[in-house]
């Protein structure tokens, strides 16, 4: 089972019920080239594909008549005929019940750019999945649960996005907010209001440039209590990395972690 899309709520539908069904996963990047599609869906023996959008769609459309093992293109975006919802109402009125693979079954298989020759595909087992998953909700169980709230900035069709971001929350039982592009992440973060956030350090040095910027435009009081607080987290991470802590240490971290919140954010809001 192959799918062509971003991060989105139907990638993860997708993925679990082809894991239920004891088929394996194949997932693509929306931003790649037609002949890179192309490769993959052949060298994976992909037989259904998914895709997210009409114009990825019209790009493919003709694979099937290309590619022998294709079998069925569904399209995610749209209604009727040959579309995931089409799908989805189909399987309502024949339900079939999920399997429990084994840790060795294989889970998905993912490709990834070489420095040459085509792209190389990496089978990954569901115990692989699992394990990365577990050790990780083991490091942050204070952090993780499901009050947890995380906005999914990494590919899931990379395994890192997959294993540290998706099936993490779905461990703990957290939510997960989409990030609509890179160049929105700033107000997709205010939107979403993530607890928790995972990510590549270039992500975090964008995020913590662009607060530095903002804080030193708005000055006075603000970026006095803002430098304060970057000071103290400093101070409390670096307590606990030695096993120790402060009791006035960590009384002045939430009174100054209160403060820097926007009173006027309120709930969580959601875009039309």
């Amino acid at each position: 089972m192959g799918i062509i899309a971003n991060n989105r709520p139907e990638w993860a539908v997708a993925a679990f019920a082809t894991y239920g069904l004891g088929a394996r996963y194949i997932p693509m990047y929306a931003a790649e080239l037609v002949k890179v599609w192309k490769y993959i869906i052949a060298d994976s023996s992909v037989k259904v594909l998914f895709v997210s959008r009409p114009d990825i769609y019209e790009k493919i459309k003709n694979f099937p008549d290309e590619i022998k093992t294709l079998e069925h293109i569904y399209l995610i975006d749209s209604t009727g005929d040959n579309t995931m919802a089409a799908l989805e109402a189909a399987g309502k009125t024949k339900p079939v019940p999920s399997t429990r693979p084994d840790p060795m079954d294989i889970a998905v298989l993912i490709y990834t750019s070489g420095t040459t020759g085509e792209p190389k595909g990496v089978l990954l087992s569901h115990g692989n999945m699992t394990s990365n998953a577990i050790g990780g909700n083991k490091l942050y169980k204070e952090m993780m649960n499901e009050d947890a709230r995380s906005i999914s900035i990494l590919p899931w069709a990379h395994s890192y996005g997959q294993t540290a971001e998706l099936y993490n929350w779905f461990l703990t039982g957290g939510s997960i907010g989409f990030m609509e592009k890179v160049d929105t992440l700033a107000d997709d973060i205010n939107l979403v209001q993530p607890s928790f956030i995972i990510a590549v350090p270039r992500v975090f040095n964008r995020i913590y440039d662009k607060l530095w910027v903002t804080m030193k435009k708005t000055g006075g009081l603000k970026l006095r209590l803002f430098e304060t607080a970057v000071e103290t987290a400093k101070q409390r991470r670096l307590l606990a990395g030695e096993g120790k802590s402060s009791i006035a240490l960590e009384i002045k971290f939430r009174i100054l972690d209160k403060a820097g919140v926007r009173k006027d954010q309120g709930p969580l809001r959601r875009k039309a």
